[in-house]
């Protein structure tokens, strides 16, 4: 586990497809299709098992990274990945990450950009990814506008407003939204976002 960036682009890379039928197609003799006692044993525990298979390689995965690597921007840009590669995404924990980098900088945490993960170092284990550059690494990921809805759900504001900027949405078009609900009550406020 010590080469996260082979673990992240690992995860960039899985897929659904089977490669049996894809890839070797072509090499491979066609497989019998009848159904006997075997067969039907090995439907059976297919259909046991929760999700796809990126779904179960990346819930182990996660798993892993988050027992056994240390804390260090490398790890947080690893599991951002995990989260927004997910069948569903899981955009809201991922947000949720992005928000207690954000309130751990207010704190005055020593904070790197991606560049400096990049670049590797050996003081970067005693510094946090910026959320900054975990929110850009999220919305290079993911859909920016599901990202933005995402963070609206969440009801913090901040956190949409920093979504939106990021994602190079127009200002006279968010900006208008985030003054709107933030002049709401906190229960309006909550019902409107809930409408969207």
């Amino acid at each position: 586990m010590d080469k996260l960036n082979h673990i992240t682009e690992l995860v960039y890379a899985m897929n659904n497809d089977n490669i049996v039928d894809t890839s070797y197609k072509n090499l491979l003799p066609p497989f019998p299709t009848a159904v006997g006692a075997k067969d039907a044993r090995m439907e059976l525990m297919k259909s046991q098992l929760p999700g796809s298979k990126v779904q179960g390689v990346l819930k182990a995965l996660k798993e892993a990274v988050e027992k056994e690597v240390a804390s260090s921007p490398g790890k947080e840009l690893c599991i951002l990945a995990m989260l927004a590669k997910s069948q569903p995404p899981e955009l809201k924990e991922a947000l949720h990450r992005v928000k207690s980098l954000r309130e751990a900088e207010l704190q005055g945490e020593i904070a790197v950009e991606l560049e400096a993960v990049e670049e590797g170092g050996k003081d970067l284990n005693k510094a946090i990814l910026s959320a900054e550059a975990a929110l850009k690494h999220l919305l290079w990921l993911s859909d920016a506008e599901i990202v933005f809805k995402e963070a609206l759900g969440l009801y913090d504001l901040h956190l949409a407003a920093m979504v939106a900027s990021h994602a190079q949405r127009d200002p006279k078009e968010f900006l208008p939204l985030l003054k709107e609900l933030e002049d709401m009550p906190e229960h309006m406020m909550r019902f409107k976002i809930d409408l969207r």
